[in-house]
């Protein structure tokens, strides 16, 4: 029999769901958009039931579609977004006004938090446990409450017992770190019939940008991701902290490793805006395609400056690897929208002057998920066991003389 986890990861716009099998093959996949009001969100009038009756719908599609066993659920997605008990949702791009305090200390979330507690008042005090995101629906869905903390060294962008104490905050209304990996607990009976399944475990998955280096296996020093959407994230994993101009240095998911990054803003915002006012019609591959051959105006100017930014940080990035003393960077793994668009792909790869290997699953988030379950369960001994076994690579782009 087949045997797979059912992997959510729960996004600004939608939920991806996909049953994942023990050698890392989608064995089927959904992708269930969020309806109404929560597109318009300005504040706290969007409600996260929208992420239950997604989840709902997407589990019991992919049960019935599937013959095989179900080994759990892994949950994971974005944040800062915060969420009381009765599913009032402050998402994490949401805007704070002026009334909100300024938060002491690093914290990433006390500042949400403040804006919650300042701006919703009733709401905060009405509610046993502030959520975070993707918490919110592992706690409907088996009743415990926990907060997912990647790593220990995570603990001050998150909070401590001292920045809670400094911004006024309860401790005790913000539920316990728990790693990701840990087990939530089974489903509870009214949500295992809403979807289609027995009682199996929930396993808690890690915040997406994380979720999604696992997902790609690149999780050793000199390994680089490319994470894209929106905007984009060129992820090299060191065995120090860089501390550069233009880099952001983040723990790893690992112990002793770190994440050097080079963020590029809004490129996959520019290039959908370009699209959507100048070929609405046309899919992002052909749209790429019909540039390339044209080889100059407004839209080939825009992929080729895309293009040298990735390859400005790549260069960068392959700097840093030279002071750590890391195997040269010879490949990058992307992820994202972008890896099912082979001529982007490769008009990057030459641009940037990379090999860039195209992931069988581009949604890495739940192939993450996936490698959490497998170690919550046992089934692997490690995340780094779990991301060996569970990636699976499927095209690899090499660089091309730019014409």
């Amino acid at each position: 029999m087949i045997s797979a986890f059912l992997c959510a990861d729960i996004g600004t716009s939608s939920l991806k769901t996909a049953l994942i099998g023990t050698d890392g093959r989608v064995l089927a996949a959904t992708r269930q958009y969020f309806q109404g009001i929560y597109h318009r969100c300005t504040g706290v009038c969007a409600r996260a039931q929208v992420w239950c009756d997604a989840f709902y719908t997407a589990a019991y599609s992919l049960r019935g579609a599937f013959d095989g066993e179900i080994l759990g659920i892994c949950i994971s997605g974005n944040g800062p977004t915060l969420v009381s008990e009765d599913g009032s949702l402050l998402l994490w791009n949401t805007p704070a006004p002026d009334n909100v305090p300024a938060a002491v200390g690093t914290s990433l979330f006390i500042p949400r938090l403040l804006f919650f507690r300042t701006v919703y008042p009733k709401l905060w005090e009405d509610s046993r446990y502030i959520y975070s995101g993707p918490e919110y629906l592992i706690w409907t869905l088996t009743g415990t409450p926990l907060t997912i903390l990647p790593e220990k060294r995570y603990t001050e962008a998150y909070w401590t017992a001292q920045s809670l104490e400094q911004n006024d905050i309860a401790a005790d209304k913000l539920p316990a770190f728990v790693p990701p990996g840990y087990c939530a607990g089974v489903l509870l009976p009214s949500a295992a019939e809403r979807c289609g399944l027995n009682r199996v475990p929930v396993y808690c998955g890690a915040p997406d940008f994380i979720t999604a280096l696992v997902g790609t296996d690149t999780l050793a020093p000199g390994k680089l991701c490319d994470r894209a959407g929106t905007s984009e994230g060129l992820n090299l994993c060191t065995c120090h902290p860089a501390h550069e101009k233009g880099i952001r240095t983040l723990p790893a998911v690992l112990p002793d490793m770190y994440n050097a990054s080079v963020l590029i803003a809004d490129s996959g915002r520019r290039f959908s805006d370009y699209k959507k006012n100048n070929a609405p019609d046309l899919s992002y591959t052909d749209l790429v395609i019909n540039l390339i051959k044209t080889g100059s105006g407004e839209g080939f100017d825009l992929i080729s400056q895309i293009a040298r930014e990735v390859g400005d940080g790549v260069a960068h990035l392959r700097r840093i690897a030279r002071n750590q003393n890391l195997s040269e960077i010879q490949s990058m793994r992307i992820t994202g929208g972008q890896g099912k668009n082979s001529a982007w792909v490769q008009f990057k790869s030459s641009s940037a002057n990379i090999a860039i290997e195209v992931p069988e699953c581009a949604d890495s988030e739940l192939i993450g998920d996936a490698v959490f379950a497998g170690v919550g369960s046992g089934l692997f001994s490690s995340v780094s066991e779990g991301a060996a076994a569970l990636v699976r690579i499927a095209h690899v782009y090499e660089p091309r003389r730019m014409p």
